[in-house]
C-alpha cells in the first residue's frame, strides 16, 4: 500500500510495528524512487512523514 512498501520490488524498504500499533515505514514514495520517506501510519496517532524530497526532517503536515 501507499507509504508502506516501494512501487519497485528492487527498492529497499524497512518497516517496524510498535507495541502500541504504529507502523513506521522507510521507503520510496513515488514510482521513480526519488522521494524517499519515513512514514508513520496506523495506531492512534495521525500520519506523519518526512518532508517531501528531504528525508532528513519530519513533517507533521
Amino acid at each position: 500500500g501507499m507509504a508502506r512498501c516501494p512501487y519497485n520490488p528492487l527498492h529497499n524498504s524497512t518497516a517496524l510495528i510498535t507495541s502500541s500499533g504504529e507502523l513506521y515505514a522507510a521507503t520510496a514514495m513515488d514510482f521513480s524512487g526519488r522521494d524517499p520517506a519515513i512514514y508513520r501510519s496506523l495506531g492512534g496517532l495521525p500520519p506523519l512523514r518526512t518532508a517531501q524530497y528531504n528525508s532528513k526532517w519530519l513533517n507533521g503536515n
